[in-house]
């Protein structure tokens, strides 16, 4: 409770227990009711996860995996694309994935990691999907996939990385209504499964934002139905290492989450800050609820490399740049 009379709440969980939408539907329902609002209003959550093992495991659901290893999931872009990055820079093919993700691109835990916050007004983000939509390049983007393709591209600037490094972006998409049948979006569990793509570092800097835009988007058309059961029974598997890596930016999408709509009583809230990534290599894109329409990402990343990264991020070049390209 701060003397002007607003108050603080924390809020922690596990993705063991309920995803991202999981845990905003709680904070919303929790607000409602700590509110004084009538609780017939309220969504009932479903904690049941019948529907999800009876999805995955029905006899006319995909075929079953046929190894024990997650490694050797051939069929799973997700988990190809992150265990391909060490095995890529192995010379010996006598070296297994175990100890080639054990010795590889590592960060370093002495160099310190910072939690960066960054800015975007809404305004670039809306010139740059009309420039990008105006030039016939794109026939539809989406704020994720303008923000997703700027930070994986500021980020793997600013880690100097080698030209021919193979990299991989990752990011969560909601399973509940791409499932059959579907979850429901009252579903409390854990439901996304990671999208990814992959490509040299090269390839990611020389190219304009709308390829980069282009491959996150087919990345989103992988996940189906079929996809998605096989992806699940993959994590059964006994030998899961996820690694630490430099090559990798995951990019998790809260813009969905409308915290300024949420009222405990107190009014509505005013700020909402992500206190720690699960990972250093996860980046969070949020509302910024100090400025309206405006854009917030929350980033893990090595010290000596955050300047590097607000620089990288701040340059709007791409919007320049295609200003004066559609009007040659």
């Amino acid at each position: 409770m701060f003397s002007c009379g607003g108050i603080s709440i924390g809020f922690g969980g596990s993705h063991a227990l309920f995803d991202g939408i999981g845990a905003f539907n709680f904070l919303a329902s929790w607000a409602h009711i700590s509110s004084g609002k009538d609780d017939s209003d309220l969504t009932l959550p479903n904690h049941s996860r019948d529907a999800l093992l009876h999805a995955i495991y029905s006899p006319n659901s995909s075929r079953s995996s046929t190894t024990s290893s997650i490694y050797e999931q051939e069929h799973i872009t997700a988990i190809q694309d992150l265990y391909g990055i060490p095995m890529q820079a192995v010379a010996s093919d006598d070296r297994c994935w175990e100890t080639a993700l054990s010795r590889f691109g590592q960060i370093d835990p002495q160099g310190g990691l910072v939690l960066v916050t960054l800015s975007m007004k809404k305004e670039a983000i809306e010139t740059w999907k009309r420039v990008e939509i105006k030039k016939g390049k794109l026939s539809k983007c989406s704020t994720f996939d303008v923000l997703c393709a700027h930070v994986w591209k500021a980020r793997v600037m600013a880690l100097k990385l080698h030209p021919n490094t193979n990299i991989c972006l990752q990011f969560p998409v909601d399973s509940r209504s791409r499932l059959r049948p579907p979850l429901g979006e009252n579903f409390s569990g854990n439901a996304f499964v990671l999208a990814s793509v992959s490509c040299l570092v090269k390839d990611l800097l020389e190219e304009p934002l709308h390829c980069t835009i282009q491959r996150i988007q087919s990345a989103k058309n992988v996940i189906t139905n079929e996809y998605i059961k096989l992806y699940a029974k993959a994590l059964e598997s006994l030998d899961k290492f996820f690694p630490s890596m430099r090559e990798l930016t995951i990019i998790t999408d809260w813009l969905r989450f409308p915290f300024h709509a949420l009222d405990f009583g107190w009014a509505k809230v005013s700020s909402a800050a992500l206190l720690a990534t699960p990972v250093p290599e996860t980046a969070f894109l949020m509302l910024n609820l100090e400025e309206s329409g405006g854009f917030l990402v929350r980033i893990g990343i090595e010290k000596q490399h955050a300047d590097d990264l607000i620089n990288n991020f701040n340059n709007l070049n791409y919007i320049s740049i295609g200003s004066s390209s559609s009007s040659d």
